[in-house]
């Protein structure tokens, strides 16, 4: 989620009929930020003609554009990486057909993306409840945090039953690791994701009930 182009390619990769959708007509955002989104629009149209990038890749785009040429900073590349999120979601998967929204955030900067989303889609309509088991003592995850309960966003320390998860929620955002991650995925997130693949929220009869992974 480290890029508009990155997250909104992936989305509409991963959903066929929405990708032949999304060629043919424009984005249409909430009224309140259509003036503030005009490039993002941009963004998403170029992203059509874009390739999906590497790990490596990713990881040398996101060193550049904090680099000295663009000058980006960690809460700026958050901040719209989030919103592309949203904005994303919202095209695909409206509020009045996946109103309740899950997202499960990780430890690192895909955790944070996955707080701005929050925030964004609270502001589209979407009732959003939030799973942040492994907080950061970092001042910018920290301010992300107190917007979403300032929101009266539910931050939950672990996940809900998967019976729980199968009856109350429409769609589920896997914001738990980045491109940067590498290793074993350890505790408490190796049980987490096994009880979210096992939701079978994405395969639910439910028409309106799916799993997103950024």
């Amino acid at each position: 989620m480290r890029s508009l182009v990155l997250v909104s390619q992936k989305i509409i990769k991963d959903r066929p009929k929405c990708r032949a959708n999304h060629r043919r007509r424009s984005l249409r955002l909430p009224s309140t930020y259509n003036s503030a989104n005009k490039h993002f629009r941009s963004y998403i149209l170029m992203s059509q003609q874009v390739s999906l990038l590497s790990q490596a890749d990713a990881k040398s785009l996101d060193e550049d554009l904090m680099g000295p040429e663009f000058g980006f900073s960690v809460d700026q590349l958050m901040e719209l990486a989030g919103l592309s999120c949203a904005c994303s979601i919202f095209e695909v998967y409206k509020p009045q057909t996946h109103p309740k929204v899950l997202i499960v955030c990780g430890p690192g900067n895909n955790g944070g993306d996955g707080l701005v989303c929050a925030r964004h889609l609270h502001h589209f309509g979407y009732t959003v409840e939030v799973v942040y088991p492994k907080r950061t003592e970092k001042q910018l995850y920290k301010n992300i945090t107190r917007q979403c309960e300032k929101l009266n966003i539910s931050i939950k320390n672990s996940l809900p039953e998967v019976e729980d998860i199968q009856k109350n929620y429409n769609l589920i955002v896997d914001a738990i690791f980045g491109f940067s991650f590498a290793g074993e995925i350890r505790a408490p997130f190796d049980k987490i994701i096994t009880a979210i693949s096992s939701s079978r929220v994405s395969r639910r009869k439910h028409r309106y009930s799916q799993w997103l992974g950024c």
